[in-house]
């Protein structure tokens, strides 16, 4: 099994290496392999190559001190698919639209706040990201098929042009249908359904079956519900009222 890895958003900067070396004590304490963007060795495209390694990564670390471009650019793409750990020497690092996401801060003297704490608190936040259930990345592609949802669903739908006047019973759920039945209640005359081919032993999920309907013109009520019945295969009785309109 690969060592899950974590990917370092900072500047490259002398004056950082000190923290560079923190970030990765930290994460090798937790069991990552931790890189930044100078670790790829590959021909390529950078930026290419850091929006992939972000999308593989487990846990992003975003070094936000200086308020480095590029940091803040590559931050944006991580944003999609992580929450990252944001790392800053004080909140004037922090531009207002990130202010109010939790940032382990390291130039304060303030304890919790203080460079001497900093490696302690960043293993606390790694070990966090690690326990919780990281979301598929967006483009992956599912291992497994997702589990459809079992629902039993008969709808009907009444078509009337000139002489040729159609009821269409529709399995439109995602099991089978058994013993499909049609009431139509007394108040719905003069419409009327043939139901000579009723019932339906089996209607499976996306097939339909088209029933003779009649409706002359003038006396009775337009609208109203005719009851649709069957049976799923475990033996249940469902029913499904529809509205009609003639």
């Amino acid at each position: 099994m690969a060592t899950p890895r974590a990917f370092v958003l900072m500047p490259f900067g002398a004056e950082l290496a000190w923290l560079h070396e923190e970030i990765k004590e930290a994460g090798e304490a937790v069991g990552l392999n931790v890189q930044r963007a100078d670790d790829i060795a590959r021909p390529g495209i950078v930026i290419d190559q850091v929006k992939e390694a972000v999308e593989e990564a487990r846990v992003v670390v975003a070094v936000c001190t200086d308020q480095n471009a590029n940091v803040f650019f590559e931050m944006g793409m991580a944003w999609r698919d992580h929450r990252p750990i944001l790392v800053a020497a004080t909140t004037d690092d922090l531009p207002f639209d990130i202010q109010h996401f939790r940032v382990l801060l390291y130039g304060n003297t303030k304890p919790g706040e203080d460079r001497a704490s900093l490696r302690q608190r960043l293993v606390d936040a790694m070990k966090a990201v690690l326990d919780e259930p990281r979301a598929l990345p967006r483009g992956q592609r599912l291992t497994t098929p997702p589990e459809q949802r079992q629902t039993a669903r008969l709808s009907g739908d009444y078509n009337g042009y000139g002489n040729n006047h159609r009821f269409t019973i529709r399995n439109s759920g995602t099991v089978d249908i058994c013993n499909v039945t049609l009431e139509v209640p007394e108040e719905a005359r003069p419409f009327s359904i043939l139901t000579q081919d009723l019932p339906i032993d089996v209607l499976r999920p996306g097939e339909h079956v088209d029933l003779i309907a009649s409706a002359p013109m003038g006396g009775g009520k337009g609208i109203f519900d005719v009851m649709l019945r069957g049976d799923t295969p475990d033996g249940v009785a469902h029913e499904w009222p529809v509205k009609v309109s003639r």
